[in-house]
């Protein structure tokens, strides 16, 4: 993943987000700004041409489809502090136990 001054940032988060993931992608955003001085849109859709920032698991994000299966994060992603993490191209996915 590369990020700089032109780069396009999309936060794509689950349509029924939780607390958590709320706060994650506020503070993610947050820090973008201070770091690289980017605006970031907050979105539930993937942006073909952006660096996705995908926030929340499959079961709640149908763009961590693009990551992970339902099934591979059950079985990689367990206990009540659980994360994942992973870059793929210019996408990152964060994730965290659903427990």
């Amino acid at each position: 993943m590369i990020i700089n001054k032109n780069s396009i940032i999309n936060i794509v988060m689950p349509k029924a987000q939780t607390k958590p993931e709320k706060f994650a992608a506020e503070e993610l955003a947050k820090y973008l700004f201070k770091i690289f001085g980017l605006s970031c849109s907050i979105s539930h859709e993937f942006e073909v041409g952006a660096n996705n920032f995908i926030i929340g698991s499959p079961l709640n994000n149908k763009s961590a489809l693009k990551f992970l299966s339902v099934n591979e994060f059950n079985h990689t992603v367990t206990g009540k502090e659980g994360i994942y993490i992973a870059i793929c191209g210019n996408d990152m996915i964060i994730t965290g136990s659903e427990d």
